[in-house]
């Protein structure tokens, strides 16, 4: 169940690209996992959530082994994934170093998570968005980010997302 107020608000989003930033605590990478999930029901769905790096990668698919089985999903260790019933797929992945980014180069994604976007560069960070898209109209493509202040992409992030801009 969402937090009241902002992860609910965050969670109620219909835009394709959207950032949910403050201070540690709101609950913010559940609001990443939670989210990664609804489109399960569709079978060609296919979801990916991004940490820096694999150790800090580790504690989201940790927090993710307490939402996903309840939703009927099958954790696949190797490929770092989990599979739904309906054929759904969510997986995770890292850009430790810059060149990684192309591991994701020509994969087809329609939601993408980013937990900690402040720790990406700015060129990792569209380069993953660009591989968000459909063939299949019936399904929404759309890009989820959390933040807390400082970090290499402190700067980038706050001029993409905050100055000058409506909350």
């Amino acid at each position: 169940m969402p937090h009241p107020g902002p992860q609910t608000e965050f969670l109620s989003l219909f835009c394709f690209e959207a950032l949910y930033g403050g201070a540690k605590g709101p609950g913010k990478t559940d609001a990443i996992i939670m989210e990664a999930t609804r489109q399960i029901h569709h079978a060609r769905y296919r979801g990916i959530i991004f940490r820096r790096t694999f150790p800090r990668l580790q504690e989201i698919i940790d927090r993710s082994h307490r939402w996903y089985p309840r939703l009927g999903g099958v954790y696949n260790t190797q490929e770092r994934r989990w599979h739904f019933p309906s054929g759904a797929a969510i997986a995770f992945g890292h850009v430790q170093h810059e060149g990684d980014k192309y591991n994701y180069q020509g994969h087809e994604y329609h939601y993408m998570g980013f937990d900690q976007l402040e720790e990406f560069t700015e060129n990792q960070y569209p380069f993953l968005m660009a591989q968000v898209r459909t063939t299949d109209p019936s399904i929404n493509c759309y890009v989820r980010a959390t933040a807390n202040p400082g970090g290499i992409g402190h700067a980038w992030g706050k001029r993409r997302f905050i100055a000058g801009k409506e909350p």
